[in-house]
């Protein structure tokens, strides 16, 4: 069961001036905590140039390029060097680093410049701007929906089915948290067991918001979980 950060709307918002041409694109059959795909950055591309055609008239001149320039000792002609053009080559940037359990979802996707690529200080999402989405369409069994719910001490909730490329809330990713972990239980090695749980562990232990996920709750979702 993949799932993956992406930053949420009202970032996106605030900060991506493009962002509804990035999350309108049409969504591959799979995204995954990785690295973007080529057919992806040219699509990202692609949506910055369409982007800037129908809304700014007039858009900034790049920088001049300054200093002088080389010659080629073979052929004599001018040459420079890379960090002349690090401010005008365009580079497609997670928003949230795919380290950082960021997907490769359209909605973590701006266009920046080679330069602002490797620079501090790039606006990056806080613990309140983070959202989760969900990569794989999962059924939650009935069997399995009656384990978690003996697990639970009585507690009877129905189980939720998720559709690829959802936006999880809180009570679907405590859903997800006692599936790892009623996975982990009877398997152990190989599998993670999440920092936080829902109703069966004790209220220190429960997700009661989004900030609380953990990187340990994450790979327990992502390795416990079998994909559909």
């Amino acid at each position: 069961m993949r799932i993956g950060r992406i930053p949420s709307q009202t970032w996106r918002q605030n900060n991506i001036p493009a962002h509804a041409e990035y999350s309108g694109i049409a969504a591959l059959a799979q995204h995954d905590v990785m690295d973007f795909k080529p057919v992806q950055r040219q699509a990202i591309l692609a949506a910055n140039q369409a982007y800037i055609a129908n809304n700014i008239l007039n858009p900034a001149k790049a920088a001049r390029l300054k200093g002088g320039f080389f010659i080629s000792d073979h052929s004599a002609n001018a040459l420079r060097v890379l960090t002349d053009y690090m401010a005008i080559i365009a580079e497609v940037d997670h928003i949230i680093p795919y380290q950082h359990w960021g997907s490769n979802d359209y909605r973590n996707a701006r266009v920046l410049s080679k330069a602002e690529n490797v620079a501090a200080g790039i606006a990056r999402p806080g613990v309140n701007d983070i959202e989760y989405v969900c990569h794989d369409t999962i059924n939650f069994s009935n069997r399995l929906v009656r384990r978690i719910n003996a697990a639970n001490a009585g507690v009877q909730i129905a189980g939720p089915n998720l559709a690829a490329q959802h936006v999880l809330t809180l009570v679907e990713l405590q859903w997800l948290l006692d599936y790892a972990d009623a996975e982990y239980m009877p398997h152990g090695a190989g599998h993670r067991q999440p920092t936080h749980k829902y109703v069966r562990a004790q209220s220190a232990h429960s997700l009661t918001n989004l900030i609380q996920v953990s990187d340990n709750d994450l790979h327990a979702i992502y390795y416990n979980l079998p994909q559909n």
